[in-house]
């Protein structure tokens, strides 16, 4: 799921309607609509409130088609657990299908979000729309009561103490991928709540740092089928992590006595500046700036000399 780019807040409102418990949204309707022009494909995301780890609030996503009487999706039945954080998705909403959709007509669905075993109200959420590759589809699912049209981080990325990696392509190394995510977000869990346990906590300060993308690998390039697993040049901020992922195993193997919180504060120390951003301040697109090792480096050294 990547490049959430509509996103709808608010918190539920549990009721009983034709034997089912279904939430009713801000506008009366226990539905939310999402336009989807022709050519339109996507996904949409269900986050809500309540402890990462073992959910005490379980809540499915559906998306129909009125006007066929057709779901389009499920985010599934499953009960949330341990193994399951308080996320639904639904893939692959489209309307391309010309058996489906013989005249190219737009298309409105309805979102419906259900509580499964009942109860469940005062509980905040969001839903994201985007897209399933990251890529920005051309003709984007619409939602028609969204709170919000910029593109959002959600999930692990927003989790308090991890790190968030924004991306610039390396061949344009002083300007942000145009893909890449703003915050700040506000990261729905019980953990570390600001207000009483409510599921609300402070606004997340990611992304943290900016990375390299769009670099040529060689590594996993290939299977034992001679298929590549790979598209050169990789993109993405699946492609900018690693880059970060590779600086803390250098920082960790010279630093023995480091610790996390230690490793972090150097990178955004030492970061530089990018995209009218000044290194070493947080702003919204980039986090601290363009993550610099050999900066993080000498700074740390230098540190450790004082």
């Amino acid at each position: 799921f990547g490049e959430p780019y509509a996103v709808y807040s608010g918190t539920t409102d549990i009721m009983t309607y034709d034997g089912a418990s279904l939430n009713f949204f801000a506008n009366g309707n226990n539905y939310l609509e999402v336009e989807a022009p022709w050519g339109a494909s996507g996904a949409i995301c269900l986050q809500w409130a309540t402890s990462w780890k073992n959910p005490d609030v379980d809540l499915d996503l559906t998306v129909y088609d009125e006007s066929s009487g057709h779901i389009v999706g499920s985010g599934g039945s499953n009960i949330q657990s341990s193994s399951q954080p308080p996320i639904e998705i639904v893939t692959q909403v489209s309307n391309d299908d010309v058996w489906d959709n013989p005249t190219a007509q737009d298309k409105v669905y309805q979102i419906v979000i259900s509580s499964p075993l009942g109860g469940g109200s005062n509980v905040p959420f969001k839903i994201f729309c985007g897209s399933t590759t990251g890529i920005l589809n051309p003709f984007p699912l619409k939602l028609l009561n969204s709170t919000s049209d910029m593109k959002h981080i959600f999930g692990h990325a927003a989790y308090p103490g991890v790190v968030c990696v924004a991306a610039y392509p390396a061949d344009d190394p002083q300007h942000l991928a145009t893909y890449t995510s703003q915050g700040p977000i506000k990261m729905f869990s019980t953990v570390n709540s600001s207000n009483g346990g409510t599921g609300w906590i402070d606004d997340e300060q990611v992304p943290t740092v900016t990375a390299t993308s769009s670099v040529h690998t060689w590594v996993g390039s290939q299977n034992t089928n001679g298929v590549s697993w790979f598209i050169n040049p990789f993109t993405g901020t699946s492609a900018a992590a690693p880059h970060i992922a590779g600086i803390a195993a250098l920082y960790f193997s010279h630093f023995t006595d480091k610790k996390s919180t230690d490793f972090v504060t150097a990178l955004e120390q030492s970061a530089a500046s990018i995209d009218g951003g000044t290194g070493g301040v947080w702003n919204r697109r980039s986090g601290y700036g363009k993550a610099d090792a050999l900066a993080l480096f000498q700074t740390t050294e230098m540190v450790n000399q004082t």
